[in-house]
């Protein structure tokens, strides 16, 4: 980037930073100002997010980036809706307690399906044993996307759409229960059935 450029300001992805832009355009008291170009992973579109956009590539299958993020697209579309619904439905306390936003939701869903311990091969005398070892913080992201993944690759009876599927998951994942965190606490108990042979590590 030139020199030049430096000395602009980032632009504002802040919704309600940018809402009130708009008011101040309305009333005649914004001021216009040249800023920087965004950056690739910057937007304000309502499915950004950084970890949506790691699980866009993760369930990317052939290079088909474009099929892939229609998916999520539509589950995000599925959640909102499913929770909309729900929060019309709720009483005016219930409804404090509801969250509309899809991205919070599969955040919370990715954290809580983050695994603490994993186990990893080592040998000792020729023998393969399964040891727990601590998950390192950045391969616990990657950790939980990949439950989601395997959660919904198993088969079922029912012919649900992908991405009701994957909403139904996120969505369970965020309230502690469903496939995916079954999948989790399996995991955990891996790791509890060898850890006679944590000191391996």
């Amino acid at each position: 980037m030139a020199q030049k450029g430096m000395t602009k300001p980032h632009p504002t992805l802040d919704l309600d930073a940018l809402e009130t832009t708009v008011t101040d355009m309305q009333s005649g008291k914004y001021k216009r100002k040249t800023v920087r170009y965004a950056e690739s992973d910057q937007s304000t579109v309502l499915t950004h997010d950084q970890i949506v956009r790691k699980f866009i590539v993760l369930i990317m299958k052939g290079g088909n980036k474009d099929t892939a993020r229609r998916i999520m697209d539509k589950t995000m579309e599925e959640i909102k809706r499913r929770q909309v619904r729900e929060f019309h439905r709720a009483t005016e306390s219930q409804k404090l307690q509801i969250i509309t936003d899809p991205r919070k939701i599969f955040n919370q869903a990715v954290n809580n399906l983050k695994p603490v311990l994993l186990v990893t091969s080592v040998k000792r005398g020729g023998i393969a044993y399964q040891v727990p070892v601590p998950c390192p913080e950045k391969r616990q992201l990657f950790e939980a996307m990949k439950i989601i993944k395997a959660a919904l690759a198993e088969k079922t009876n029912s012919r649900i759409p992908f991405h009701e599927k994957l909403a139904t998951i996120i969505m369970d994942a965020a309230e502690f229960k469903g496939k995916a965190m079954d999948r989790k606490i399996e995991i955990l108990k891996n790791c509890e059935r060898n850890r006679a042979y944590a000191h391996f590590k």
